[in-house]
C-alpha cells in the first residue's frame, strides 16, 4: 500500500508540475463547474490570485463577470456529449482583459487531482487569438462593405438601365444616355469613396467638366457637403447639364447655363441653395409627362440629399432650384 501511494503521489505531483510549465491559461473544474486547479498561466493571464481562484464556480468569478452564454453552453451542454472539444472559438469581456477572442479547448477526465474514482474533472484551456484574428476581422469587414457597395451598384445600374427612356429613341441614344448616367453614377461613388467631404463649388466643376466653357459659375461662399451627399449631387448636376444639351439652353449654339449658390441659415441649421438658370435657349414649356431624368432628380434631392428642388418653365428657359441642409 505504501508503494502504491507513493506511486500515485508522485504521477500527481508530475502531472501538476508538467501543467504548471505550460504558457496556456488552464483550469481544472469538477462536475459542478467548480474550479478545483487551476496553472500560474491562469493567474497570470486573467490577473488572479489561485486561492480566489480555487473553489468558487467558474462563472462566480469576479462577480460573475465570467459570465458567458457561450462558455456555459459550451461545457454545460456541449462537453457532457463529447470526451474532447478542440479550439472552440469564445469572444466574451473577460475580466482584467477586456473583450478578447478566446479559443477554449475543454477534454474530460475520469477521476483527477483530489478526486474519487467516477469522478469526472474537466480541464480547460484557454488560447488568447485576439490579434491573430484583428487581421482576419478587418479583412471580413472590408469584403462585407465591399459586396454590400456593389450589390447597391448594380442595383443602381439595373435600375438606369430599366428606366432610362427607349420607346421612341434609336439604340444609339438609349446607349449613350444609359452610359451617361452610369459615368456620372462611377464617379460619384469614387469621389465618396474618396473624401469625407467636397467642397461644392469643386464637385460642380468637375462634373459639368464636359461644358465647362459653357457653364458660368457665379462665385459663392465655401461650403462642403457631408460624404453620402456627393454621389446624389453628381448625378443631379449630371442630369441637368444633360436635359440642358438634349433639351434647353445648351442645345443651341448661343445657349448658356449659370450656376450660382448661397447659403441661408434656418432655425434647425444651414442651408445650400442652387439655383441653375439656362439664358438664349429654344422657349420651354412644362410638359405634361415627366422623364427619368426628371424623376431622377427628383428622387436625388428628396431621398440622397434631404433636400427640396423646383422646376421653373420660364420663357428665358428652365430655371431649377435646389435648397438642402449642409453640415
Amino acid at each position: 500500500m505504501d508503494d502504491l501511494y507513493r506511486m500515485l503521489r508522485n504521477g500527481h505531483l508530475e502531472a501538476q508540475g508538467i501543467v504548471d510549465t505550460l504558457d496556456a491559461p488552464i483550469a481544472v473544474l469538477d462536475e459542478d463547474l467548480h474550479v478545483v486547479n487551476v496553472n500560474p498561466a491562469f493567474c497570470q493571464v486573467f490577473r488572479v490570485d489561485r486561492e480566489d481562484t480555487i473553489g468558487p464556480a467558474l462563472f462566480d468569478l469576479s462577480n460573475g463577470r465570467w459570465e458567458s452564454p457561450e462558455l456555459r453552453r459550451l461545457l454545460g451542454e456541449i462537453v457532457p456529449r463529447a470526451a474532447a472539444i478542440v479550439a472552440y472559438e469564445v469572444m466574451h469581456d473577460f475580466p482584467g482583459l477586456g473583450e478578447r477572442t478566446m479559443l477554449v479547448s475543454v477534454r474530460r477526465l475520469r477521476g483527477g487531482a483530489g478526486g474519487a474514482s467516477g469522478t469526472h474533472h474537466i480541464v480547460v484551456q484557454f488560447e488568447d487569438v485576439t490579434e491573430r484574428r484583428a487581421p482576419d476581422a478587418a479583412r471580413d469587414l472590408l469584403l462585407s462593405e465591399t459586396r454590400h457597395r456593389a450589390r447597391n451598384l448594380f442595383a443602381l445600374a439595373h435600375a438606369l438601365a430599366r428606366e432610362t427612356e427607349a420607346d421612341g429613341f434609336t439604340g444609339m441614344a438609349y446607349r449613350d444616355a444609359f452610359i451617361g448616367r452610369f459615368q456620372a453614377l462611377l464617379k460619384g461613388q469614387a469621389l465618396q469613396e474618396e473624401v469625407s467631404a467636397a467642397d461644392f463649388h469643386a464637385l460642380a466643376r468637375q462634373a459639368l467638366e464636359p461644358l465647362a466653357d459653357r457653364v458660368r459659375m457665379d462665385p459663392g461662399p465655401v461650403i462642403h457637403l457631408a460624404a453620402t451627399q456627393i454621389m446624389p449631387m453628381v448625378m443631379v448636376l449630371h442630369e441637368l447639364m444633360t436635359n440642358a444639351t438634349t433639351h434647353g439652353a445648351l442645345s443651341t449654339a448661343q445657349g448658356m447655363v449659370r450656376l450660382s449658390w448661397t447659403i441661408a441659415d434656418r432655425p434647425d441649421g444651414r442651408e445650400l441653395e442652387v439655383n441653375w438658370l439656362e439664358e438664349g435657349g429654344p422657349s420651354v414649356a412644362e410638359v405634361g409627362r415627366r422623364g427619368f431624368g426628371s424623376r431622377l432628380m427628383q428622387f436625388g434631392v428628396t431621398k440622397g440629399l434631404g433636400g427640396v428642388v423646383q422646376f421653373h418653365f420660364e420663357p428665358a428657359g428652365l430655371r431649377v432650384s435646389l435648397s438642402l441642409p449642409v453640415p
